[in-house]
């Protein structure tokens, strides 16, 4: 007989994903994970949408914008509470739009100091963008990103 012990290294997944195993809220205000809470977003007057468009411009320089450790993401979380289920409501002591919930992998001890906590896998995202980017060019019905609220988006 032996003893079997085992590392996770890192999760490689798509971005909703990246949100759902990280505790990270990856949908509106702050949703770059790598900014954190220095996230520069607007939200469109007419697709009441989030937007980032060029939101790394605002980095001094690379050092800015590199992702928060695991120290200072549990750091952010120390008053977190977050209560299991479905209909359970945003978890409390955080501000509004950040974590959804403590990570599970932080219960690892070494995760705090994993330098890649999380990898996006590249084919999903650029097989996502192709699909929308496809879907308006042939302008295929509830596919398609071109509509009124886009266009007049735009304009303004």
């Amino acid at each position: 007989f032996f003893q079997l012990r085992a590392v996770l290294l890192w999760t490689i997944n798509d971005f909703p994903a990246l949100g759902n195993l990280s505790g990270w809220n990856v949908y509106g205000k702050f949703a770059c994970p790598s900014c954190n809470m220095s996230t520069c977003s607007i939200r469109l007057k007419y697709g009441n949408k989030f937007s980032f468009m060029g939101h790394q411009r605002f980095c001094d320089d690379l050092t800015n914008c590199k992702p928060p450790s695991g120290a200072q993401v549990l750091e952010q979380m120390k008053n977190m509470e977050f209560t299991l289920g479905k209909m359970s409501g945003q978890a409390t002591g955080v501000p509004e739009y950040t974590w959804k919930k403590r990570s599970i992998f932080f219960e690892l001890s070494y995760w705090e100091h994993n330098l890649m906590r999380h990898n996006l896998d590249v084919m999903h995202i650029e097989k996502n963008i192709c699909d929308n980017i496809v879907s308006t060019l042939l302008n295929i019905d509830h596919k398609s990103k071109d509509n009124l609220k886009a266009r007049r988006d735009i304009e303004h």
